[in-house]
């Protein structure tokens, strides 16, 4: 509740003049399944999501009325959901790219740019004192573990693995394939993770961590062939919340929620990304500087949705559901955008 409420604030520094723009919005936000469908569970995402919110008012903010604590704010929001999210490293990295293409770019509040850039690069530090520590235990740099499974994983299904220059590597997976089959009844994904449990219990992550960077690299054009295939399949895929798969859930009344306010799904996210990239570069040619706010929103978007299909091999919708909040801006703007030019149309007339 709180996060809608800071969405219907961060619309209201966008869209100063269509109350009606920013209020219809926010309720469509506040009602979706796909936002308050977290509020019954226990995961990440719920917590991420109110925190993506919390990330875009600040920074819209630190645009809009040049206060270097929002600024602050916004680098530290990024820096823990780093921790709650690991996909969400990508909030620092752009935040880092924010930083340096205001140095070179845009030099006007240079001193204040400066002061959130150190602190940004505080925050760097600890992420990367963290990754060592991490890897005294799991003997890899990195914040997190999951991607290491699932490359493994996606080279399994997808027999990247017959490329490895490991022939033991390669003959450990067709022998735990035949077991597999032999002795248990596991089919899809779950006969898939039986068998990557038990190459990774083998290796350890940082071998499995060359072996599976070695074979997409050996296999680059099938490897990009999946992705483009798996961003193909995805179009269709809706976002909801997690509470729809509860038990004790009505699901008849969250059928409805999605029938009626569930607008957003893949291919949606991608047009949405596509026009922010034309209109950024659009007004970055016209107005001789960068418009940051549609650079955000299609930065941000972009590496999320990247980092999804790269970093993972299943939960699509689950590990992208940081882009959303980013689509309502974008829907906001542009309604505002088109009732104007209609406005202006009907003043032209008249």
């Amino acid at each position: 509740f709180i996060a809608v409420i800071y969405l219907y604030k961060t619309l209201k520094l966008m869209i100063k003049n269509n109350e009606i723009i920013v209020a219809i919005v926010t309720i469509i936000y506040g009602v979706t399944e796909a936002i308050c469908g977290y509020d019954n569970c226990i995961l990440t995402e719920s917590l991420a999501l109110s925190g993506y919110v919390f990330f875009i008012y600040h920074i819209i903010k630190y645009l809009k009325e040049s206060k270097v604590y929002n600024g602050i704010i916004a680098v530290i929001i990024s820096f823990v959901l780093t921790f709650l999210r690991p996909i969400s490293i990508i909030l620092v990295v752009l935040m880092f790219v924010f930083f340096v293409a205001r140095f070179l770019l845009d030099k006007q509040k240079i001193k204040m740019d400066l002061t959130c850039f150190i602190v940004l690069m505080i925050s760097i530090v600890m992420i990367g004192i963290y990754s060592v520590i991490f890897y005294q235990t799991h003997q890899i740099y990195s914040i997190s573990d999951p991607t290491i499974r699932q490359d493994l994983f996606i080279c399994i299904d997808q027999g990247f693995y017959q490329a490895s220059n490991n022939k033991e590597f390669i003959y450990d997976i067709e022998n735990r394939k035949k077991e597999v089959e032999k002795t248990t009844n596991l089919t899809g994904n779950r006969k898939i993770w039986a068998i990557e449990e038990t190459i990774q219990e083998k290796y350890g992550n940082k071998k499995v961590q060359e072996l599976t960077a070695y074979c997409k690299r050996m296999m680059k054009d099938e490897y990009v062939r999946y992705l483009i295939n798996l961003v193909k399949k995805s179009a269709t895929i809706t976002y909801y919340g997690y509470s729809k798969l509860l038990p004790n859930c009505n699901s008849m009344v969250l059928d409805v929620q999605i029938f009626l306010f569930n607008i957003v799904n893949f291919s949606y996210v991608y047009i949405m990304i596509l026009i922010e990239f034309i209109v950024f570069v659009y007004k970055w040619i016209k107005e001789k500087r960068i418009p940051w706010i549609h650079a955000g929103i299609f930065g941000f978007s972009l590496t999320i949705m990247i980092g999804t299909f790269v970093g993972t091999n299943a939960e699509y919708m689950r590990t992208s559901i940081g882009v959303v909040p980013f689509f309502y801006m974008s829907l906001a703007i542009f309604l505002d955008y088109i009732l104007m030019s209609v406005g202006k149309i009907k003043q032209q007339k008249a």
